[in-house]
Parts: structure tokens; sequence; C-alpha cells
């Protein structure tokens, strides 16, 4: 029997590569989308079926899983907007953390796995590497409302025996992209042949290529007894410095003009970031690991397509 997997968010940058990846692994993928706009972005991709369905509407989101019946989910939906703007509460309130602990409310008893998405934002700029034991500090309302999500969604899980798992990915990157996120910015700044003020770089970041991340959440589907009950980084542990990073992109373009300390650092500035992916290693063995400037050469090559 073929293993039926309902995706949330994928009309999103990671629910583009990973609906298309689960596919090819040989799943039953079923996608929900929030609003008929998400719907007709997601249709050229040619995912079917797809749903239309507000995960806060607890009748229609029961209904929908009464008719699937599906052995997993995966669910990205949530407003990934890692501003430190105080405006930004409210709008997290409503597209994080209500849609995530009201999926988790309704998950069906057909499920053999959830994997629920958090983020490397709510270790905040607290001393790496981060273990997933590590207390959670956030400095925005995005790590807020995954801290919130989390603890919501952990509590449920307990109360109900689900059969969950959190993940924490870290910063994601690859083709398609729509974000201003730091690696998709210097590449369409030095394609353009721009210059960008920045900071002087040296804080460091933990990057991890789209693809390694939907190899690391289908491991985890495959291997659901181990994944079962825990919290999870995905990432490749690897710190690297803003300005390295930079000096990668425009080195592959052969343009642009990156301005390296024409920013100050913002305060409270991550000065070191990078996870741990010792438990990943201990449950599932080696972490998946395309060599990252050939990651860069993929996403920049999209980039000049498009």
């Amino acid at each position: 029997m073929t293993e039926r997997v309902v995706l949330t968010g994928a009309s999103g940058f990671i629910g583009s590569h990973l609906a298309p990846y689960l596919q090819a692994a040989g799943y039953e993928l079923h996608t929900i989308v929030r609003t008929q706009s998400a719907a007709e972005r997601s249709a050229p991709m040619g995912w079917a079926p797809l749903h239309i369905c507000d995960l806060t509407d607890t009748k229609a989101l029961g209904d929908l899983f009464a008719a699937l019946r599906p052995h997993y989910l995966v669910h990205l939906a949530a407003r990934a907007f890692p501003s430190r703007d105080l405006a930004d509460f409210s709008n997290q309130v409503q597209h994080t953390i209500l849609p995530t602990v009201s999926l988790a409310r309704m998950l069906p008893d057909s499920l053999k796995l959830a994997v629920f998405f958090g983020s490397c934002e709510e270790y905040g700029n607290s001393t790496p590497p981060f273990f997933e034991d590590r207390p959670l500090k956030s400095f925005s309302p995005y790590g807020w409302a995954k801290i919130s999500a989390y603890h919501g969604t952990m509590m449920i899980a307990r109360q109900k025996n689900l059969p969950l798992t959190w993940v924490r990915p870290f910063l994601t990157f690859g083709p398609r992209q729509k974000t201003d996120q730091l690696i998709p910015s210097l590449i369409r700044t030095c394609l353009r042949g721009e210059r960008l003020a920045l900071t002087p770089g040296a804080q460091t970041r933990d990057f991890l290529y789209v693809n390694d991340l939907c190899t690391m959440v289908e491991c985890l589907l495959r291997n659901r007894d181990k994944a079962l009950g825990e919290t999870i980084n995905l990432c490749e542990g690897v710190p690297r410095t803003v300005r390295s990073v930079g000096e990668t992109i425009q080195s592959l373009i052969g343009k642009g003009h990156l301005e390296f300390g024409a920013l100050p650092y913002r305060a409270d500035e991550a000065m070191s970031f990078f996870g741990s992916n010792m438990k990943y290693k201990r449950l599932f063995g080696s972490v998946p690991t395309t060599n990252f400037e050939k990651a860069l050469e993929a996403t920049i090559a999209f980039e000049r397509e498009a």
C-alpha cells in the first residue's frame, strides 16, 4: 500500500522542494494551502490533489482528515518572517501559533508520524552550538511564536499520546527562495552588479541546502520509530561567516559590490550561531551534506535563468 502524506505550507520555499521530493520517493502526496491564491501558485507545479483549508477551521480540518486518512503529516505552514518588528506579534499569533496548535488538536488516529517544523530562531542569541535541550530564547516575534507553538504542540502531544516530532531547521537556502534573507539577497545583488551595504560580516551562521533538508525529512518518515517524541535539529553544524559566504557568492558570479562594514551590527546581534547535529547522527546516521559551493552554484544558476 502506498503511504499517504499530507503537507501544509506547500506554496512556500521549503514546501516547493519537499512536495516533489516526497512524490519522487513514492509517497501519495496531498497538500494543504490556506487560500485560493496559494492554490493558484502551487497548481502549476503539478502537485495533486491540492486542498484549500484554513488550519484554524477545526471542522473543515477534521472532515478533510476523515476523508484522507493520512499516514504521515509534515507541517510547514507559518508566517516565516524573522523581522524584529514588534508590530508582527499579532500576525504571528494568527498565522503561526493558532494554525499549529489547531492542527495538533485535530491530528487523526491514522497517523504514524507527524513532523512539525519549528525554527532555529527558537534558540535566539544564546551560546552555540545549539543542542535540542538548550533553554529557548527568542529575539524576534517569529522566534517567540515558534517557541509558543512548540510548547503548545508538545503539551497536546503528551496529553493525546500523539506520534509527533518537532524539527528545528537552520538557515535553509536554494532555488526559488523569494525572501530577502542573506543568500538570495547576496545572489540577486551580485547578478545585477549592484552595491549592497552590509555589516562587517564576522558573525557566523549555519546554512543548510534545501535538498539536504528534504533528504533529512524523508529519513524521519522512514525511521518513524526513532523519530517519535523527539525534538531534532536539521542542520549542517558548520559555522560560516557572513563575509566568507558573501565573498564566495561574489567570486562565483564575478560581479557585484558587497560593502562590508558599511552598516553596524544590530543590537543583540548573534555573533556566533550554529547548531549541533549530534542527535540526528545518533538517531539516523550521517547527515546528508551537499558541497556548499556546489549548492551555491545551483542556486545561482536558477536565479540566472529566472
